[in-house]
């Protein structure tokens, strides 16, 4: 991986994880990593018990600081997305394509 944009994709997952441990109460967090063609990072959170309490601080993290993560995203020319729903959760969803963050390997 160029070590450029792993550290860009590092920075966008921890500060996502790190907001939705910190402001949601979540009762699930889950983290999926695939890199096939693409590389795609996507942070699953679940509501906890008291959501309506959470829900508003969360949804305050996400009107901020995703800003801040669509500029990362747009500077290593990938696509970001945070879909929320009051029943299930949110999911964030980061995606960079295989040419900008995968290496060629010369033989």
């Amino acid at each position: 991986m160029h070590p450029i944009v792993r550290d860009e994709v590092y920075r966008i997952g921890y500060e996502a994880i790190r907001n939705a441990c910190v402001h949601s109460q979540a009762t699930q967090l889950r983290v999926e990593l695939s890199y096939a063609q693409d590389l795609s990072l996507r942070i699953l959170r679940q509501w906890g018990g008291r959501r309506s309490r959470y829900r508003a601080s969360w949804q305050a993290w996400a009107l901020r600081s995703a800003k801040a993560l669509r500029e990362r995203t747009a500077r290593i020319m990938g696509e970001f997305s945070v879909e929320s729903s009051a029943d299930s959760g949110t999911v964030v969803t980061l995606t960079v394509p295989g040419g900008i963050i995968y290496r060629t390997v010369k033989t």
